[in-house]
C-alpha cells in the first residue's frame, strides 16, 4: 500500500466530492486524495420543555426534517431522544425531564438557564440563505438579526431564537473552507 506521511491511498476512479488533493506518494508517483464528506462527530443536543413543538418548530421555521423521533409509547408527550436533520449535519434532542436519572447530567433548557448558554451555527449555500431566511420568519421564529454581511470576515448571516430561546446562527461563511487566513 502507497502511504502520503501514513495516509492510505484512496480510490482513483471518479467520484462525486467536495475537495480533491493532488499530491505525490512515497513512491514519486503523483495521484490525489478523494475527501468525502463524513458523518460529523460532533453533534449537538438540547432539551426542550416541549419537545414535541420544538420538533415540529425547527423543521417548519429552519427547514430540519425528521431523521428519527422515539416517542415514550404511553406519553406522546415525552420524546426520549431525536434526531433531526438540515443537508449533512444532525442535531439530537429530548424532553427536558426532572427525575434522578436525568439529573446527573445537570441539564437545562435555555429558560432554566436564564439565558442562552450555547450558539449553534449551521452553514448554508449562499444561493439559499435568503430562502432560509424567509422560511424562519414566516416561520415564528423570533429574528435576533437581520440577514447581513459578516462583519470582518466572508460571508452574510442571520441570527434567531427557537420558540423556548436557544440561539441559531445560519450563514454561508464555511469554517472548514480557510485554514490561516486572517
Amino acid at each position: 500500500m502507497d502511504l502520503v506521511r501514513g495516509i492510505p491511498r484512496f480510490h482513483r476512479g471518479p467520484v462525486e466530492t467536495r475537495q480533491v488533493r493532488f499530491i505525490q506518494y512515497d513512491s514519486g508517483e503523483f495521484g490525489y486524495l478523494v475527501y468525502m464528506p463524513s458523518k460529523p462527530q460532533l453533534i449537538p443536543c438540547l432539551r426542550y420543555d416541549n419537545a414535541p413543538a420544538a420538533i415540529d418548530f425547527l423543521c417548519k421555521a429552519f427547514g430540519f426534517r425528521k431523521h428519527v423521533v422515539y416517542a415514550d409509547p404511553n406519553d406522546p408527550t415525552i420524546v426520549h431522544h431525536a434526531q433531526l436533520v438540515l443537508g449533512e449535519a444532525m442535531i439530537m434532542l429530548g424532553s427536558a425531564r426532572r427525575d434522578p436519572k436525568m439529573e446527573k447530567y445537570h441539564l437545562r433548557t435555555a429558560k432554566e438557564a436564564g439565558g442562552v448558554t450555547v450558539c449553534i451555527c449551521a452553514v448554508l449555500e449562499d444561493s439559499t440563505i435568503e430562502a432560509h431566511f424567509a422560511q424562519a420568519q414566516a416561520g415564528g421564529a423570533e429574528i435576533v438579526t437581520e440577514l447581513h454581511a459578516n462583519e470582518g470576515y466572508p460571508g452574510r448571516s442571520y441570527n434567531a431564537r427557537d420558540l423556548e430561546g436557544n440561539n441559531w446562527d445560519f450563514g454561508t461563511y464555511d469554517p472548514w473552507a480557510v485554514e490561516g487566513a486572517g
